[in-house]
């Protein structure tokens, strides 16, 4: 169904009203930047950890149940990767006949298959499908926000957010686009990050880092700078990029050793991950880089993306 041919809610006759399923760091933050611009901004709280609520209600997010939840002009899933598929089914039956069609703009690191899928599965739900894809970091209350690409059909609905404060590019193409691109920008950012942890570990085993940095520095300062702003933080997001690696392990499996790759890059993520903090290891190189970030604070060296985040936002899409 196209945006012409039904209705949808654009917030013309009032503030935008957005629902935001899924109150994490990113979700309350774009919920925050949002209602900071005078959007009305709801999400569920049902089930959710004391923290989630906390940062939700600090955002300014309404709590709503998810029968209640499509009662929005736009419709924002920011969820870990594999709940973006239960999350639309369970609204496909919320949603539908009887209500005002509405906008659902899907923001995950999903494959393109799969926001084909949740397409399919909200067509009969009298709801607009937008594939979605964020690039870059949570947005603070000032300063850039995150690029949002778009693609599919319905993707101009998703422009009225850029009156609410967000950074909205629409792709001319069909959905499962976005997803794509997100994708392959997972490739080289978080690729990147891996590969300096790993390079940084090497170095640390041989107590050759402050030289492995310096040379970076001389060398490569942008591929540095993105260590410095990305593997202090590292423990924290990594099973979400283990997620996003297994994705890859199946939609890139050409050319040969592609599957092997990304197989060896969610095992390096999942081990990241593990236990309540940082291994050993990664604790080091954390701690390297932070110090170095410290360092260079009166004048730092901007991150150049290698290609997943703006670089006034150095953060991993």
């Amino acid at each position: 169904m196209s945006a012409a041919s039904a209705p949808v809610r654009t917030g013309e006759a009032g503030p935008l009203k957005v629902a935001i399923v899924g109150a994490g760091t990113m979700g309350a933050a774009l919920g925050r930047r949002i209602g900071d611009h005078g959007g009305l901004v709801t999400t569920v709280l049902d089930g959710r950890s004391p923290g989630t609520v906390a940062r939700a209600q600090a955002a300014g997010m309404a709590d709503r149940s998810l029968a209640e939840i499509g009662d929005c002009d736009l419709l924002l899933s920011v969820t870990p990767p594999d709940a973006a598929l239960p999350l639309a089914r369970a609204l496909a039956r919320q949603l539908g006949p009887g209500r005002p069609r509405l906008a659902y703009l899907d923001c995950n690191a999903i494959a393109p298959r799969t926001s084909c899928e949740i397409a399919g599965l909200l067509s009969n739900a009298n709801t607009a499908y937008i594939d979605g894809a964020i690039v870059g970091g949570p947005p603070g209350r000032d300063g850039p926000a995150p690029i949002i690409f778009v693609s599919g059909p319905d993707a101009e609905l998703a422009a009225p957010l850029r009156s609410y404060g967000l950074d909205i590019r629409r792709l001319d193409a069909p959905v499962g686009s976005a997803s794509a691109l997100k994708m392959a920008l997972a490739v080289v950012s978080k690729g990147v990050t891996a590969m300096l942890c790993l390079g940084g570990m090497a170095a640390a085993s041989a107590g050759v880092l402050d030289a492995f940095s310096d040379q970076l520095s001389r060398g490569q300062p942008g591929v540095l700078a993105w260590g410095d702003a990305q593997i202090p933080g590292l423990h924290a997001k990594a099973s979400r990029w283990v997620q996003e690696m297994r994705i890859l392990e199946q939609i890139l499996d050409h050319p040969p050793g592609s599957p092997a790759i990304f197989s060896g890059l969610a095992a390096l993520y999942g081990w990241a991950a593990e236990g309540e903090s940082a291994p050993a290891e990664l604790a080091e190189l954390g701690a390297h880089f932070i110090a170095r970030r410290d360092l260079t604070a009166a004048g730092p060296v901007h991150a150049q993306a290698p290609a997943g985040a703006s670089p006034a936002s150095p953060h991993t899409p």
